[in-house]
């Protein structure tokens, strides 16, 4: 797996947070004073953090373990 796609999935964790968060403070800035909407923007928002991490953390493992398997094989 490329390093780069390494470092961006946790970025696009990040963007799912930003989207879910700008729900909720939309859903604010019209009135809307339900709590299920706001817990669903933020549950949006976590959820989509804890998934780019849970990509990217035991992908990053991987490409740890494969580089320092090839760097003892050459």
């Amino acid at each position: 797996m490329s390093p780069v796609l390494i470092s961006i999935l946790p970025l696009l964790g990040l963007l799912g947070t930003i989207i879910g968060l700008l729900d909720s403070f939309t859903a604010m800035q019209y009135g809307f004073s339900g709590m299920e909407l706001f817990s669903s923007g933020i549950g949006d928002a976590l959820l989509t953090t804890q998934l780019g991490l849970l990509c990217a953390v035991p992908a990053w493992l991987i490409h740890s373990a494969l580089q320092s398997r090839q760097r003892r094989e050459a």
